[in-house]
């Protein structure tokens, strides 16, 4: 996990503001996540049980205010990420494409899968970039906003929080393995994905 954040980094840290624009819309997002709660509170506490007429005059303007700005932080975040990623996967490309075109007729003539191979590398292996590059950005926000959740939770029941996050490690286990064979089978269908592009490019080029 470590060299895949620091391989991902040398890629996307050429453009730093745009990095600086996601996360910021990121922290937005967080912000509001965490706010969602602390509104509820006041809802059910406040107006529902102790009538706070001050808070029934803002709270119903509150809630749909809060979701319209995490609804356009998101939009934002999610576009700009997207935008990222695909600026760096077409820059890798025109590296690899320039560093095989470099590669001497040995090279060719003993690549297992030929140009159709090179092909699937250049077309179907970038883009795990493209799905790496969305998953550490949600890899940033997402434990921000969690953070803000626990924090809140622990002020509301402490002891249920406590016996909530007696199961974090077994669900942390979990994922884990399901992670490591998931992996296990990315491998598996690039490989077969190479494959089947080296057939349809020696199909066609049979035509």
């Amino acid at each position: 996990m470590k060299l895949t954040f620091k391989r991902i980094w040398t890629l996307i840290r050429v453009y730093p503001r745009l990095l600086c624009s996601i996360g910021f819309f990121g922290l937005i997002m967080a912000a509001c996540a965490a706010l969602i709660p602390t509104l509820v509170e006041v809802l059910f506490k406040g107006v529902l049980e102790k009538g706070d007429h001050e808070a029934a005059k803002w709270v119903p303007y509150a809630f749909p205010a809060v979701f319209l700005v995490l609804g356009a932080a998101r939009y934002v975040h999610l576009t700009q990420v997207r935008y990222l990623s695909e600026v760096v996967v077409a820059d890798l490309r025109r590296r690899m494409l320039a560093k095989i075109t470099r590669l001497n007729l040995t090279f060719h003539n003993q690549f297992g899968t030929g140009a159709g191979g090179l092909m699937s590398r250049m077309l179907n292996d970038t883009y795990t970039v493209l799905e790496g590059i969305t998953f550490i950005f949600d890899f940033i926000v997402q434990p921000l906003t969690a953070i803000a959740l626990l924090w809140k939770m622990v002020s509301l029941d402490p002891k249920l929080t406590g016996f909530a996050l007696i199961f974090l490690p077994i669900i942390m286990y979990v994922i884990r393995n399901v992670n490591r064979s998931l992996k296990k089978y990315g491998h598996l269908s690039r490989d077969a994905m190479e494959s089947l592009t080296g057939t349809i490019k020696e199909g066609l080029d049979g035509v």
